[in-house]
């Protein structure tokens, strides 16, 4: 039998210091574990965290809006992309802690 958990908390109207922010929003956390792999989404109004983690390879999604930020980690390599509507703005990858060669987005 495998290891389950899932973990689900709404929270309605006003939330003081939560992370030192301040707001008048619905809030949603959802978080669900396999043994080692877990997936955790947070939202506040429109803005959206999530992080998925399967082992030692994490990706994690950030958006305000229209306006995102992904970094996937897989063991060693990182890559880090951040986006701002249809603009692709950064995107960078390492490979034990040095730049990797790649093409730049405009």
């Amino acid at each position: 039998m495998s290891d389950v958990r899932y973990i689900v908390v709404r929270l309605m109207g006003y939330v003081v210091d939560w992370n030192c922010m301040s707001m008048d929003l619905k809030v949603l956390r959802l978080g669900v574990s396999f043994g080692s792999t877990r997936l955790i989404c947070a939202s506040f109004g429109s803005t959206r965290l999530i992080c998925a983690s399967f082992g030692s390879t994490r990706l994690i999604g950030v958006s305000f809006g229209i306006t995102r930020l992904i970094r996937a980690s897989f063991g060693i390599t990182r890559l880090i992309c951040a986006f701002y509507g249809t603009t692709r703005l950064l995107c960078k990858g390492t490979a034990r802690s040095r730049p990797t060669r790649g093409k730049k987005d405009a």
